[in-house]
């Protein structure tokens, strides 16, 4: 073993966390979530740990305190609403917190204006200081009126939350794209719009509920794109999905083709999952609508990896592409993907939109309009599940964060903590080596390129037990890992 391990320190008699029994242990799970990423089914987590355990109150007082310590800060802010043909409250594939239901849809005007209330009220609490980034996410938030969209950044441009520094990224659907629109995001220099596309059949589009008008969907997207770049907006993305149930290859080939074609800067290219009770498909599927086998997720990955490289991008991420050239945009193009920064604070807005304090935990808004509007109103904030993480889970996260990041700072893990990454998690990090997914290099832990595709099953080496547990209950559940008969239950 010590051929591997150069760079790396085993302190005998360290108590380091026993998630797993041994070496061979490590090998053997790392080797099953890899195998799974090959197919889009290892698993995505959007923050570490869930924000949903036990908790405790976060009022506004002790958020004041907590954020002082802090300099760099984020926000995310979550419109739920979309624009959906006839009844249709999702599109197929959304797994995101939309809501296009009567209930909810009654309620959007005090929506609006609770989501004022609550940007108002962490001005208070960061006492004026703008934030470094901003992601205005859903639903699609666009659906706002103009006059909406408007107020909502001058409000923000009027409370300092933000300022000329501020990157900010906004997310559409490509119908929504008008030089009305445009006007006012160049106005308020918005600095990146994330289109999502999901699919560049018009048969495909419409059957997910991404398109329903007369005009061919390729056609739309195109002009959605061409207006995007006829003005100042720094960067594009397009989100794409393989594995739809009623897809072909032949859509995934014309689809890759097509979008490199409108350049976009990123492309976030996702397998399509089925988390049970979060997607409008899997009734069909569970009465008997065929999914797609593996074998097929795989030959779209491969066709995709073939189609984007030939053509100037390059992988950041299991999802993500970035056109050549703009690598260094990648961490924010990985922002919708992977809900993780790494340092400093983000807040989240809106109903259930996550938050994380670093050297604290994550922080989850109620996800009840109702109630979310109510707290709002009384002038506290909307925190439901705010967590106080031991320092074995903090030292998870900032291992996981660095993980997606493809970087791990062995230095100041060990100023913060007072050992070595390498030490505490020995094992874990000597199967990454033994894949040479790794290297060590000064103060470094670097991710080498090959790792890219596995990034996050990578990350999900770090879990705790009790994390993981809970995450496997989650994918117990789900449609697609049912069907497929997939379950990493019987490793460890």
């Amino acid at each position: 073993m010590t051929s591997i391990l150069v760079g790396f320190r085993k302190i005998e008699g360290r108590v380091m966390f026993n998630r797993f029994s041994g070496l061979d242990s490590v090998k053997e799970v790392l080797s099953a979530y890899m195998h799974g990423a090959e197919y889009g089914v290892a698993g995505h987590f959007f923050s570490y740990p869930p924000s949903t355990w036990p908790s405790l109150s976060l009022d506004n007082s002790r958020l004041e305190k907590l954020y002082s310590n802090y300099d760099s800060v984020g926000m995310y802010i979550h419109w739920p609403y979309c624009a959906l043909p006839g009844d249709a409250v999702k599109c197929d594939f959304c797994c995101s917190n939309a809501r296009n239901d009567k209930a909810s849809i009654r309620l959007r005007n005090e929506y609006y204006s609770a989501l004022i209330r609550e940007i108002e009220l962490y001005t208070e609490l960061l006492h004026g200081r703008p934030v470094k980034w901003l992601y205005v996410g859903g639903g699609t938030p666009l659906t706002m009126t103009n006059s909406e969209l408007r107020f909502l950044f001058q409000t923000l441009y009027h409370k300092n939350m933000v300022d000329l520094n501020t990157y900010i990224s906004i997310e559409t659907r490509p119908e929504m794209i008008t030089n009305e629109v445009l006007s006012i995001l160049t106005e308020f220099s918005v600095s990146r719009i994330s289109v999502g596309v999901e699919s560049f059949s018009n048969k495909i589009a419409r059957r997910m509920g991404r398109h329903s008008g007369s005009s061919e969907y390729e056609v739309v997207v195109t002009n959605a794109m061409s207006l995007i770049k006829s003005v100042n907006i720094r960067h594009t993305n397009i989100d794409l999905i393989y594995g739809h149930p009623y897809e072909h290859i032949e859509d995934i080939e014309n689809g890759a083709m097509l979008v490199t074609e409108l350049m976009p800067d990123s492309i976030a290219f996702y397998p399509m999952g089925m988390p049970k009770g979060l997607t409008i498909i899997e009734r069909e599927v569970l009465d008997g609508l065929n999914i797609k086998p593996l074998s097929y997720r795989k030959e779209c990955y491969e066709t995709i990896k073939q189609i984007l490289t030939s053509n100037s991008y390059s992988m950041v991420y299991d999802c993500i592409w970035v056109r050549d050239g703009e690598a260094d945009n990648r961490i924010l193009n990985q922002w919708n993907q992977t809900c993780t920064m790494p340092q400093g604070i983000w807040i989240g807005i809106g109903i259930g939109a996550i938050g994380n304090i670093e050297d604290f935990g994550p922080t989850q808004n109620d996800n009840d309009i109702g109630r979310y509007i109510k707290q709002i109103q009384s002038g506290q904030n909307a925190i439901l599940h705010g967590l106080a993480l031991t320092k074995e889970e903090l030292m998870r996260q900032d291992i996981i964060t660095g993980v997606i990041h493809r970087n791990i700072d062995t230095h100041s893990f060990h100023k913060k903590y007072g050992d070595y990454p390498q030490n505490v998690f020995y094992n874990e990090f000597a199967a990454l080596l033994s894949y040479d997914l790794i290297h060590v290099e000064n103060n470094m832990i670097h991710l080498q390129p090959t790792a890219i595709p596995y990034l996050q099953a990578i990350a999900r080496l770090f879990h705790s037990k009790a994390v993981e547990n809970e995450y496997r209950k989650d994918e117990n559940n789900r449609v697609d890992y049912m069907l497929h008969n997939i379950s990493y239950n019987e490793y460890e």
